[in-house]
């Protein structure tokens, strides 16, 4: 009896510690976020962790859709305070505003991913004899025509009323990296699956209609626009993936130009797990200066794998 006591005993000691290692593990991932972050909601969907930016304690760009709340010197008001970063809490997925390299200031103009509800995809109010729509004072806009125009709800995916909006690439002329990330905090490693992407309303307009910083409509020029995600091991300045998506491509008979949530099958970067995704742009509008299409995309609904 005593010996069977300590057998019963032993086997529920190793059972207590395996249980304990593997909640452990799980918790590597699925780890709360710290009390001074936003918060994002994780919904778990048919196998794969969705990252949706709905969540009614999100710091959203504003109070307008240039998003003065992404830069240093705002002024709080109310409904709209100064954004850097949130995390998610269900998977511990980091993304925010990019430092820019002058002590701890953190300004969008250097890259970022910021969350957004701004739609407008044409000049409205006392914008109504401009182009306002489609120059950086609109820069959180999308470009979603299966939204009501300027209502400013319902613009993500499926009629949702959050998106991120990404800002930044890697210039060639300087050689200067602003491309924008989002990591997991932990150094987990997961395999993204796929995402859904639109233009943002300034990237939209300007390659529809050219600024004077372009060398003119991308339509007429028949050139194209490309948003690239990049997957990135734990710890590492390497790429171990990479994928691409046509915002815009006139090229050779094509008429590609987004204007709803369209979808971003990751093929490369999902073969293996990483723990950062990195966006930039290319294009064929680019100077000795470097691209001159503005370097915007919208992202919503991110699918990552749960194994």
């Amino acid at each position: 009896m005593t010996k069977q006591f300590k057998f019963l005993a032993l086997y529920f000691t190793a059972l207590a510690v395996v249980l304990v290692s593997s909640c452990s593990n799980e918790d590597d991932f699925f780890h709360p976020q710290e009390p001074s972050e936003g918060n994002t909601r994780g919904v778990i969907q048919d196998g794969y962790l969705l990252v949706s930016f709905e969540d009614n304690g999100l710091i959203t760009a504003g109070p307008t859709s240039y998003g003065a709340n992404l830069y240093d010197g705002y002024v709080a008001v109310a409904g709209y305070p100064r954004f850097t970063s949130q995390v998610d809490p269900l998977t511990n997925l980091k993304y925010g505003v990019n430092e820019d390299g002058w002590g701890g200031s953190y300004n969008f103009w250097n890259g970022g991913v910021a969350v957004s509800t701004w739609n407008y995809r044409s000049n409205t109010g006392t914008h109504a004899t401009t182009d306002w729509w489609y120059s950086y004072q609109n820069q959180c806009s999308v470009y979603n025509v299966a939204s009501e125009d300027g209502t400013n709800a319902g613009a993500g995916r499926n009629g949702s009323d959050h998106f991120a909006i990404v800002f930044g690439y890697t210039d060639t002329y300087t050689g200067y990296g602003g491309t924008s990330s989002m990591a997991f905090t932990n150094n987990t490693e997961r395999r993204f699956d796929r995402m859904y992407v639109c233009n943002s309303s300034y990237t939209y307009g300007v390659m529809e209609n050219g600024n004077a910083f372009t060398q003119g409509s991308l339509k007429d020029n028949k050139g194209y626009f490309h948003l690239i995600a990049r997957g990135y091991k734990a710890g590492s300045a390497t790429p171990v993936a990479s994928d691409t998506i046509a915002l815009a491509d006139f090229r050779n008979g094509k008429n590609i130009l987004i204007d709803t949530w369209t979808e971003f099958n990751l093929v490369n970067i999902k073969k293996q797990t990483v723990n950062k995704i990195e966006f930039d742009f290319e294009g064929s509008d680019s100077g000795m200066y470097g691209l001159n299409t503005p370097a915007y995309a919208c992202i919503d609904d991110i699918y990552i794998a749960l194994n």
